[in-house]
């Protein structure tokens, strides 16, 4: 976890604090670091001068379970390591330290901000042949491997979601805390349609059907008639409209603490970056790649990517039989393609999703393949 400076996204001393950044957020990487502010520009800044007007990223990224995964990834010197998901290198960070000497890191992500952070993160590493670098979607995991060297690995990690600088930063349009362009995309280079594009032309059913889909959004029948309808006089091109009109359309127990649009912002999100599909395609992938008794890490944030990972690993260490259920035959059971480790997930503490709201829907889970 780190603050880079920049100026996409910047806020003066204690105005961080209104960039959500909590105080004991910040008093931890104060620790973590020492009394220390690493910035993107290349100077050490004392941490008092912070109240004094000097600009800083507001991108930081804690990574959730931490010590959770690094102990059940079964890290070892000179292990081959691939982060499928790297963001801005949280989990990655530690990896490296407990791979050396002689480990290998391979970090994966699609989104240019993520990949331009671990250059410079991993400058040395990446010079030294330590850590590689591969900007891409991770279902594009076997042709990672391929490109790197990375015949097997003892250890693959998967985060998946959107990140928190994703969410922070405001011109990325993934939150509806945060007014900006209406965008969504991973990759904002690519040549997928933005949010604001896609909502201008999707039929009323298909909009529907997607917001049940992938977010589970009850009312979704009645936000898609208010978009559709209104989008041809008052087209939606940034966050803060799309939320401030779903907010006026539907209602909710005033018990909830969910914001109304907040189905709405992840169907779109999930839908828009095909991120079940890309889940779907890493899984099988992510097992041919493992070497014998490699550890597989999956962190989830919601219901449905966590289903399929859920039932992926259970259909490894448990294949269903073609027998009946009830015949009296006990038959050794064969393709078993490894164990799953734990079987619940792992949860976040209470003490880190007090420190870190964002941690208390993750969930781990761990799979281990057959020798």
């Amino acid at each position: 976890m780190e603050i880079i400076a920049g100026d996409t996204h910047t806020a003066f001393g204690l105005g961080m604090r209104e960039k959500s950044v909590t105080q004991s957020l910040f008093t931890q990487y104060i620790q973590h670091k020492k009394n220390q502010v690493h910035c993107s520009i290349g100077r050490t800044v004392p941490p008092h001068m912070l109240c004094i007007g000097i600009l800083v990223h507001t991108e930081i990224h804690i990574p959730v379970l931490l010590a959770e995964t690094l102990s059940h990834l079964a890290l070892h010197p000179g292990a081959q390591v691939i982060d499928c998901t790297a963001g801005y290198g949280g989990h990655s960070t530690q990896i490296l330290k407990q791979i050396q000497p002689n480990g290998r890191l391979l970090c994966i992500d699609r989104d240019p901000n993520a990949i331009a952070v671990l250059q410079r993160k991993f400058a040395e590493a990446i010079s030294s042949g330590q850590v590689c670098l591969f900007h891409g979607e991770f279902s594009q995991l076997e042709t990672a491997c391929a490109e790197h060297g990375f015949s097997q690995a003892d250890a693959i990690l998967a985060d998946l979601g959107v990140s928190s600088p994703q969410l922070d930063t405001p011109t990325r349009g993934f939150s509806f805390q945060k007014d900006g362009p209406l965008d969504m995309r991973m990759n904002p280079n690519s040549e997928t349609p933005s949010a604001q594009e896609f909502l201008q032309e999707v039929g009323e059913e298909e909009l529907r059907n997607i917001l049940w889909k992938y977010g589970e959004e009850p009312q979704g029948r009645k936000i898609a008639r208010v978009i559709v309808s209104q989008r041809e006089e008052h087209p939606l091109t940034t966050t803060g409209a799309l939320a401030s009109l779903i907010q006026k359309t539907v209602s909710y127990s005033t018990q909830s603490r969910k914001h109304p649009a907040t189905k709405t912002f992840q169907a779109l999100r999930i839908y828009l970056n095909g991120e079940l599909q890309e889940l779907e395609m890493w899984l099988p992938q992510a097992l041919s790649v493992l070497r014998p008794k490699g550890r597989l890490c999956v962190l989830t944030f919601h219901s449905l990517e966590d289903r399929i990972v859920k039932h992926t690993l259970r259909q490894w260490a448990n294949p269903p039989s073609l027998l009946p259920k009830d015949l009296p035959v006990y038959l050794e059971k064969k393709n078993i393609l490894g164990t799953i480790i734990k079987p619940f997930p792992l949860n976040a503490s209470p003490e880190e999703s007090d420190q870190n709201p964002r941690a208390r829907s993750a969930k781990l889970r761990v799979f281990e393949k057959g020798a």
